[in-house]
C-alpha cells in the first residue's frame, strides 16, 4: 500500500485526534483566561484620530486643521495606550512635531492659486500625516533589529524604498513597532521588548510579524502603517486587531531595505510589503505611494470598479487535521459577507471547493524552505557562530536565554530531513496547477472570500500549540496571489472578526473596491470597547 493510500485510510482517525486535541487545547486556555486579568485600551476621545488619513491630508492642505495638532493627537494616544499594548519600540515624537510645524509653515506660506498647491493631492498625498512601521523596515538612524537580541544596538544606515516613498508623499514618521524574534512567528514577542498585547483584550495575541503595527492601528494610535508579509505577517495582525491589511502580488512594491533580507529566489515571490490601515479608503492611496506611480497606473488603483459585474466565490476552510476547525463566528462573518454581496448585487455568490487547497501545509513548506538562502541559526547571532537550539531551549526554561521558545522550537524544524527532489517537484506541480485553477476561476473580475484564520485572536502562547492555523494566510503567499483582510465587526467576546479577499494576480484594485464595499455594509474598523 502506498503512502497516499495509508494516509487516506488513517485520515478519519487523524481527524478525530485533531478534534479532540483542539477541544482540550481550547478548554485549557479558556480556563486559564478566567485567572488572567483582561485589559482593554480606552476608547479614543479625540476626534482627530478618528479621521481617515486621506481626509486628514485634505484638511491639512486646506488649513482646516494643522499637522502639528494631528501629529500631537497621535503622540498623546500612543502614550495613552502603549502601557496596555506594549507595541512601540522606538519613537520619533520630537522630530515628528518639528516636521509637522514645517508642514504647517509651508502650507501657510503657499499661494493657494498656484499649481504647486493644486498639485499637492498627487505630489504629496499624505502631507502632514503620521505613519508607523515595523522594526524590520529600515529608517536611517533608527533601530533595525527584527527582534533579534544580537542586533539590539543596530542602527539603520539606509531608508527602505517604501519609507523614501512615504517621505516623498509628505508623511511623517512617528514610531517603530514590535515584531517577533527574527520576524518568524505569529506572536509579536522577543526578549528585548517583551510581548505585544491585543488592544481588545490584553490576554490575547496581536499576531505577527507585523503585530506591533496591527496593535497600534487597532488601538487608534496610528492611522496608516507599513507591513511585510511572507506567510501572513500583514494579514494575521490585521485580522487579530480589526484593521485592513493587504498582501500584494509579487514585484509590485520594492523589498529593498527590509531586515533581515529573505534572499531566496522563491522567497522574493512570496514576500510582499504592503499597506495596513484603519479605513478602507486609505488602501488605494497608500498602496499607490508604496508601489510608485508607474505600477499604480498599471494596477488602475483608485479607478471605479463595477462590482455588480464581478464574480464572487467563497470557500469555508481547509480540511486538514493539522489546523484548528474554523470557529462558528468566523464562518458566520464569512457568510454575512457572502449574503451582503448576493443581496446588494442580486446574483449568487458561488461556494467552491478547491481540493488541492486542502494541501496548503505541504505546499507552503516546499515553497518556503530554502536552507541555502537563509541560515536561521547564524542569523540569530548575526553570523557570529550558530545558535544551538537544544541548549537554548534549556536556558529558555531557566529564563537565561536571549531567544524565545517559539523561535527555538521553529529552529528544530530545520533538523527535519528535506523531501526528495521528486516529491518537491510533484508538490510544486500541484501548487502551479492550483494557482492556474484559481486564476481561471476568478479571471480579472473575480473575488474569492476565504477565512483569515481559524479563530479570532487567540490567547498568548496558544499559537505554539496551534502553529498550523497560519495555513489560511500562507497558502496565498505560496500561490503568489494578492489577499486582503477586511474587518467585519466584533464577536461575542468583543474580538475582531474578518474575512479574507483573494484575487488573481494584479487585481489589487478590485480587492480594494470590494473592501470599501464591505466597510459600507459592516462599518469596518470598530474601536476597542474601552473600560
Amino acid at each position: 500500500m502506498g503512502a497516499a493510500a495509508v494516509l487516506r485510510t488513517l485520515y478519519p482517525l487523524l481527524k478525530l485526534v485533531s478534534v479532540v486535541y483542539f477541544f482540550f487545547l481550547n478548554l485549557g486556555f479558556n480556563i486559564a483566561l478566567l485567572f488572567w486579568k483582561r485589559r482593554v485600551v480606552s476608547r479614543p476621545t479625540n476626534d482627530l484620530i478618528l479621521i481617515a488619513a486621506t481626509d486628514a491630508a485634505a484638511m491639512i492642505r486646506n488649513g482646516e486643521v494643522q499637522s502639528v495638532h494631528f501629529v500631537q493627537a497621535y503622540i498623546d494616544r500612543m502614550n495613552e495606550v502603549d502601557g496596555v499594548i506594549n507595541a512601540v519600540v522606538e519613537d520619533n515624537f520630537d522630530n515628528a512635531i518639528a516636521k509637522a510645524r514645517e508642514v504647517d509653515a509651508y502650507i501657510s506660506g503657499l499661494d493657494k492659486t498656484s499649481d504647486e498647491f493644486k498639485n499637492l493631492t498627487t505630489t504629496k498625498p499624505f502631507l502632514g500625516v503620521p505613519f508607523t512601521t515595523k522594526d524590520s523596515v529600515q529608517i536611517i538612524g533608527f533601530r533595525a533589529t527584527a527582534g533579534i537580541a544580537a542586533a539590539e544596538g543596530n542602527k539603520s544606515k539606509m531608508d527602505a524604498d517604501v519609507v523614501k516613498n512615504m517621505f516623498d508623499a509628505g508623511a511623517i514618521f512617528l514610531a517603530l513597532t514590535n515584531v517577533p524574534e527574527a520576524t518568524c512567528w505569529t506572536e509579536s514577542s522577543n526578549t528585548m521588548n517583551g510581548c505585544t498585547n491585543n488592544p481588545y483584550d490584553s490576554r490575547r495575541s496581536v499576531g505577527g510579524s507585523s503585530g506591533g503595527e496591527g496593535a497600534v492601528l487597532g488601538a487608534a494610535a496610528s492611522v496608516i502603517g507599513i507591513g511585510s508579509d511572507i506567510g501572513g505577517s500583514i494579514r494575521i495582525p490585521a485580522m487579530m486587531n480589526g484593521v485592513y491589511g493587504l498582501k500584494c502580488s509579487p514585484n509590485l512594491v520594492s523589498l529593498k531595505g527590509l531586515y533581515p533580507d529573505w534572499n531566496g529566489v522563491y522567497h522574493k515571490q512570496m514576500l510582499s510589503v504592503g499597506p495596513m490601515c484603519r479605513y478602507a479608503k486609505d488602501l488605494a492611496p497608500l498602496l499607490r505611494v508604496l508601489c510608485g506611480k508607474e505600477v499604480a497606473d498599471k494596477l488602475k488603483l483608485g479607478q471605479k470598479v463595477e462590482l455588480n459585474k464581478c464574480k464572487f466565490f467563497y470557500m469555508e476552510g481547509i480540511n486538514t487535521p493539522l489546523s484548528e476547525p474554523v470557529n462558528h463566528e468566523v464562518i458566520g462573518a464569512l457568510r454575512k459577507a457572502v449574503k451582503y454581496f448576493e443581496t446588494k448585487y442580486d446574483h449568487p455568490v458561488y461556494r467552491v471547493d478547491l481540493p488541492k487547497a486542502h494541501h496548503a501545509g505541504i505546499i507552503f513548506r516546499i515553497s518556503f524552505t530554502d536552507r541555502k538562502a537563509v541560515d536561521l541559526f547564524s542569523l540569530l547571532t548575526l553570523g557570529n557562530g550558530r545558535v544551538n537550539p537544544f541548549k537554548e531551549i534549556v536556558k529558555c526554561g531557566l529564563g537565561t536565554s536571549k531567544h524565545t521558545m517559539p523561535l527555538l522550537l521553529y529552529c528544530l524544524m530545520e533538523y527535519m530531513p528535506e523531501y526528495n527532489k521528486e516529491f518537491q517537484e510533484y508538490v510544486i506541480q500541484v501548487r502551479e496547477t492550483l494557482r492556474n485553477e484559481i486564476i481561471q476561476l476568478l479571471g480579472d473580475n473575480g473575488v474569492l472570500l476565504f477565512p483569515s484564520w481559524s479563530t479570532t485572536a487567540p490567547p498568548h502562547y496558544k499559537n505554539v500549540a496551534s502553529y498550523f492555523n497560519f495555513f489560511y494566510t500562507g497558502l496565498w503567499n505560496a500561490l503568489r496571489l494578492p489577499a486582503l483582510v477586511v474587518p467585519m465587526g466584533l464577536d461575542s467576546n468583543g474580538l475582531p472578526l474578518s474575512v479574507q479577499l483573494v484575487g488573481a494576480p494584479n487585481t489589487e484594485n478590485l480587492l480594494i473596491a470590494a473592501a470599501n464595499d464591505l466597510e459600507e455594509g459592516f462599518n469596518g474598523w470598530v474601536p476597542p470597547p474601552g473600560h
